[in-house]
């Protein structure tokens, strides 16, 4: 599970566990979104939540939620004003979590730009999604990121969610299951769980 889906999940979903099964333990995994689909092949992980852009036909998913890009700037920025124009996307200097260097939502942004000729200039990457708030609230970097994890964030730091003056495409997140696992009762019943937890975000 990447580090900000954990942020905003979990503490919803192992509260649902909590209240109905709480002889139930999960060991939750850093995303890993090189060996995911191994891993579920082989059965060494029962899910995989995040976004897949092309899923082979062995897994089956569920879209848990639909987010959407935002860019983070702080508060009294020196160079935004009211509105984020595409200049000071492309010009002021971002920082992006690790994670997204070669990910698919982190080659989505930068395709997007691409598609009319534009790129943004990353100067610092961090290794975990939820240090870049926390970074755009002390300097003068900016970042492109999800809509939840910008509205969870903002509520305990002095920074701005601007809309991004150009079209992105939407995440999908979902949930991904092996094919051999659909009709277990127990995958069933955590499918159920993950689903309704999702439902609050």
């Amino acid at each position: 599970v990447p580090s900000y889906i954990s942020f905003l999940l979990l503490p919803r979903l192992i509260r649902r566990i909590e209240n109905r099964a709480p002889a139930i333990s999960l060991d939750i995994l850093t995303s890993n979104r090189e060996r995911a689909i191994e891993w579920l092949e082989k059965g060494e992980i029962d899910f995989r939540i995040g976004w897949i852009k092309e899923p082979p036909d062995t897994l089956r998913f569920k879209t848990l939620y639909t987010d959407h890009f935002v860019c983070m700037v702080r508060k009294n920025h020196p160079e935004i004003g009211r509105k984020l124009t595409l200049e000071q996307l492309c010009g002021i200097p971002h920082v992006r979590a690790l994670i997204h260097k070669n990910s698919d939502s982190g080659r989505l942004i930068d395709q997007t730009l691409a598609a009319g000729g534009m790129r943004i200039r990353i100067s610092h990457f961090v290794q975990d999604s939820l240090v870049v708030p926390y970074v755009v609230a002390n300097s003068s970097l900016i970042s492109i990121v999800p809509s939840r994890l910008a509205q969870a964030t903002s509520r305990q730091l002095p920074v701005r969610i601007m809309p991004l003056p150009l079209k992105f495409p939407e995440l999908n997140i979902a949930l991904y299951w092996h094919e051999r696992t659909h009709r277990d009762a127990g995958h069933e019943w955590m499918r159920a769980q993950i689903g309704e937890a999702c439902r609050s975000l």
